[in-house]
């Protein structure tokens, strides 16, 4: 598994992601922090972004290999993008078989032993935050010590997989460095990923910030890959960075707060919308329903507020107790219209296909929709989104998925994307057509796995 003549000379690949249209993408920011950490500890450290190669990225990530001389190669993402890690390693083992290969991130953390039997070609998985992580595993492995030894790691022994003891959850996220952004070519980022329009009709250049990690609440659709506990970094150290960024990159004009949840305390929105009202930037933050009353939305608008993005999921009560939101659409409609009074921008978005969805429940959410006046002219793009609910692996309804025998095969599933199930008692003929009022208004194109038969199904014609 690990060459014996392994140093810690590594290099982090961010892969090629192929769902994003035109090769616009969501910098991950996991990543950046791995990379910060092990420079910071000392680490010989090397990086590509193979979204920024212009001919085949695979081949540009051989020869990055061969260039730095690293033993072991990183790569890490979510469920969602099993395909574009599991093409990174399977390339790096077939092709330079010396390589220790490394998958972290939400893949490795919801399900340890069932994302490195699909990922197959990774050596060693990071189970939970990789940033002290992977200092241990790399100081280990430098020193000749048995990586057993290291928290928070799965391993594959004798054809069994060995899951260390945990590693527990950052308590001090400002004692963490900086992301690790200039190693992955964030001026060339930041030039070509447009992500909408201001309000004088320029491109937004938009810098992500994660402020906090995890999340305090457990909605069964979802599943937090940054540790079980919440944690809030300062404010000083969201402005340090900042205020690094600007003076780094100049062209950014829009801070995106892009973690699970901004903060649940209305004293920390109101400082920060204190402390952010000075910069002249646009600027957004994702925040609970619940936790939206009209003097946070006052200090919203005053601070120049772009947009705020809320869950509200349905607008169905029997469907939002099955997701454990702990919201009732009349909350989410009061906050929406005392929003739309107080000139607060909201973007929100609704999800169908919960356990507890029926026909009359999904048609009571999709009339809501269309009437309401769901296109934002201002910022050019819809202020409401549609989806259908994927249960991707560490959710409670992905458990309940594989406890009914809806998900048969945990590691196929992985392997096929994660596609839709069928997770309500409706026919399997009210389902499609429930997916097909979804593609109607997102023209997206949707897998679906029905037993052991997978289909591609298109949005209809009007989309084609």
């Amino acid at each position: 598994m690990i060459s014996p003549n392994a140093n810690n000379r590594i290099l982090f690949v961010i892969p090629a992601y192929r769902m994003y249209n035109r090769g616009i993408y969501i910098m991950p920011l996991g990543i950046l922090y791995v990379s910060a950490a092990a420079r910071a500890a000392g680490a010989e450290v090397d990086c590509i972004n193979l979204n920024h190669e212009k001919e085949d990225a695979l081949s540009a990530l051989s020869e990055r290999i061969r260039q730095s001389g690293c033993t072991l190669v990183a790569v890490g993402g979510l469920s969602g993008e099993f395909q574009d890690l599991y093409d990174v390693l399977r390339h790096v083992k077939q092709n330079h078989p010396h390589i220790t290969t490394i998958a972290g991130g939400g893949i490795i953390t919801a399900a340890p032993k069932v994302a490195m039997q699909a990922l197959e070609y990774a050596d060693i998985g990071i189970i939970g935050e990789g940033d002290e992580t992977i200092v241990d595993l790399l100081q280990t492995i430098k020193r000749g010590g048995s990586i057993s030894t290291v928290a928070g790691i799965i391993y594959e022994h004798k054809g069994e997989w060995i899951m260390s003891k945990p590693r527990p959850d950052v308590q001090d996220l400002d004692s963490l460095p900086l992301p690790d952004y200039e190693s992955f070519g964030f001026s060339h980022y930041l030039a070509t990923n447009n992500m909408g329009y201001g309000k004088r009709k320029e491109l937004l250049s938009p810098v992500n910030i994660v402020g906090s990690r995890s999340c305090p609440y457990r909605c069964t659709f979802c599943f937090h890959p940054s540790g079980r506990t919440y944690r809030e970094r300062s404010l000083d150290s969201v402005f340090a960075e900042i205020d690094y960024l600007l003076a780094t990159y100049p062209g950014i004009n829009h801070i995106a707060m892009r973690e699970e949840l901004f903060a649940s305390r209305p004293e920390r929105i109101r400082e920060f919308c204190r402390r952010i009202s000075a910069y002249k930037l646009y600027w957004t933050i994702q925040l609970r329903v619940d936790n939206v009353s009209a003097p946070v939305l006052e200090d919203l608008n005053q601070a120049g507020c772009f947009a705020v993005f809320l869950g509200t999921e349905s607008m169905d009560n029997t469907v939002l107790r099955s997701m454990n939101k702990r919201v009732t659409a009349e909350q989410s409609c009061q906050v929406l219209e005392m929003a739309k009074q107080a000139g607060v921008p909201i973007r929100t978005g609704l999800i169908f296909g919960d356990k507890a969805e029926t026909r009359e429940s999904y048609r009571r959410t999709l009339d809501w929709y269309h009437r309401q006046d769901s296109y934002n002219t201002e910022q050019r793009r819809p202020f409401i989104t549609v989806d259908m609910l994927v249960p991707f692996p560490g959710s409670a309804i992905y458990r309940y998925a594989c406890s009914k025998g809806i998900i048969r095969d945990e590691v196929e599933y992985l392997r096929m994307g994660c596609p839709l199930v069928n997770l309500t008692t409706m026919s399997e003929e009210e389902f499609l057509e429930m997916m097909r009022s979804i593609q109607a208004i997102n023209g997206r194109t949707y897998r679906y796995l029905s037993g052991n038969t997978l289909r591609e199904i298109p949005p209809p014609p009007l989309w084609g």
